[in-house]
């Protein structure tokens, strides 16, 4: 009797006091406060601010920190990106010239970066399609590089670009690290060091091969992993962490060329994942040790035939979605992609008998490491390079999903970012030459998903996919049942001339081709 009284005195409250109590409440309550009476959902519902949040949930959002629109505006854009997603429908198409149609090309969150030699250039597109200065479509610039360039990368969240280089000749190191700000040619203001030189002296590392070099930016984490090294006269594979904005801090792992490691990806919670051709996905720390990488966690893929093997295993498509606290002068939308859960996409190569087979592309839902690490450790204990790993079928059904790649284009054919992923579908070649592809947009949220299963899905413009895959020629390169995460596809209509493309939270960027495989300028898709 006293909880009815409470409750009736609760709901007899001012709806700015209901409100301004609600407010505290995440999003999941808030959803569930819905479903409580008629008068707490109509109060909800009255705001703009709640129904933002929830949005923000629902969709795996994060907005932008520092916005001048009103709530109101955020969450129309928000709802019609996605919309826009849904029916697969972009409302504007954009054309650049590409300056340089041979040299190698990157995209991180709406910015493009060409490396012709002894430059890089970088494009910036409009947050959206109906964004203009005058008749600027989008802001351009470039920056001369005096030292040869082995890898670079930015963060267009971070503003910061990353040039891995030779050293001078007359130094006694290999390469330099330099960290340098991306929108301004200096360096970057919060680095704690502008200038890193590898191999320290100190450190007994003799790069061999700079040729097989792999990094990646990840908030305040950059990262580079190397084959061939020798260390103390032996011959290792190498990684090498530092937080740019710590002075001296540095971690290092030295891995054992027979494990046959391939390649690493930073995550979120101080956290990496490194791959290997044995078939293991590996889990380090960034904390809890001076000066080691941590090995916390092991998880195996779907074991392989006697007669096969894994040729290579890449993860693919990074892009820094560590967000910063503020605005940056290169950002270049309101919303982005939720940090905790995104998809993790993987190329695999197998080589069965003796032939290679088409390349597969595997995603991988980031957040399941996340959560069994802990399982992983109650069971096996403390990881070790000794240490069993967790089997596929424990992990691997409920949360991933293998797709065929294009052997003609490998991983050119996939892009993903988020949740969400698109693929070129359709025959490459015909006797013309390269042929018009469709685009296959797929959303793995778990919400709509749940949602399209609870409501009558034939009133929605996907369709809904789970289970097994399709194609029993995947399913056959493995041993055990790979299963596969649940996901809304649609295809586009209209088809795309292209070698390759790559998405973004509200963009699609195609690079152009002709029926020779020319590159002929790029176009950007806008959705929303």
């Amino acid at each position: 009797m006293m909880n009815h009284d409470v409750a009736l005195g609760l709901l007899g409250l001012p709806v700015d006091i209901l409100l301004h109590m609600l407010v505290y409440l995440d999003a999941y309550d808030l959803v569930r406060a819905r479903k409580i009476c008629n008068t707490l959902r109509r109060v909800i519902d009255s705001s703009e601010e709640l129904l933002y949040a929830i949005d923000l949930k629902y969709f795996h959002t994060s907005p932008l920190p520092v916005s001048v629109l009103p709530i109101a505006i955020r969450r129309k854009l928000l709802r019609q990106r996605e919309s826009a997603w849904q029916k697969a429908e972009y409302s504007q198409r954009d054309h650049i010239p590409f300056p340089h149609p041979g040299s190698y090309h990157q995209w991180s969150c709406g910015v493009l970066g060409i490396s012709p030699l002894g430059e890089i250039k970088f494009v910036q597109f409009p947050l959206y399609a109906g964004d203009r200065t005058g008749t600027t479509l989008c802001r351009q610039w470039s920056y001369k590089i005096d030292s040869v360039i082995v890898k670079y990368s930015y963060s267009p969240m971070k503003d910061l670009l990353v040039l891995l280089t030779r050293a001078p000749p007359e130094e006694n190191h290999e390469y330099e690290i330099s960290f340098r700000s991306l929108s301004e040619d200096k360096f970057h203001p919060d680095a704690a060091s502008a200038v890193v030189k590898i191999p320290d002296v100190q450190g007994n590392l003799e790069l061999l091969n700079p040729r097989y070099t792999e990094v990646m930016i990840f908030g305040d984490y950059y990262g580079l992993f190397c084959k061939d090294v020798r260390s103390n006269g032996a011959q290792v594979d190498v990684l090498q962490v530092w937080n740019w904005k710590v002075k001296d801090w540095y971690r290092v792992k030295l891995f054992d060329p027979e494990d046959g490691t391939m390649h690493f990806r930073l995550m979120l919670n101080d956290r990496l994942l490194v791959v290997n051709t044995i078939g293991n996905l590996t889990l380090y720390s960034l904390v809890n040790s001076s000066d080691a990488i941590q090995l916390t966690a092991k998880f195996s893929l779907p074991s392989l035939p006697s007669t096969s093997a894994f040729i290579f295993i890449l993860f693919t498509g990074n892009q820094d979605h560590d967000y910063s606290p503020f605005d940056t002068p290169l950002c270049s939308s309101y919303f982005h992609g939720s940090a905790r859960n995104q998809l993790i996409a993987t190329t695999i190569g197998i080589n069965d008998e003796g032939r290679p087979c088409p390349p597969c592309t595997l995603y991988i839902e980031q957040n399941c490491f996340l959560e069994l690490e802990s399982t992983y450790t109650n069971l096996y204990g403390k990881g070790s390079r000794d240490s069993r790993a967790l089997p596929w079928s424990a992990w691997g059904p409920g949360h991933t999903r293998f797709f065929w790649n294009n052997p003609s284009f490998g991983n050119c054919n996939h892009c993903c970012y988020g949740l969400r992923t698109a693929e070129l579908i359709g025959e490459t070649f015909g006797p013309g030459g390269l042929q018009p592809r469709q685009v296959c947009i797929r959303d793995f949220n778990p919400h709509r998903v749940r949602h399209y299963k609870t409501e009558d899905g034939t009133k929605w413009h996907e369709r809904l996919v789970e289970g097994d895959p399709p194609n029993a020629d995947l399913q056959s390169l493995f041993l055990e049942p790979i299963g596969g995460l649940p996901y809304l596809e649609i295809i586009t209509r209209e088809k795309f001339l292209v070698k390759g493309f790559y998405m973004d939270e509200s963009r699609v960027m195609l690079s152009l081709a002709n029926e020779r495989g020319l590159t002929g300028g790029i176009e950007v898709l806008y959705f929303g």
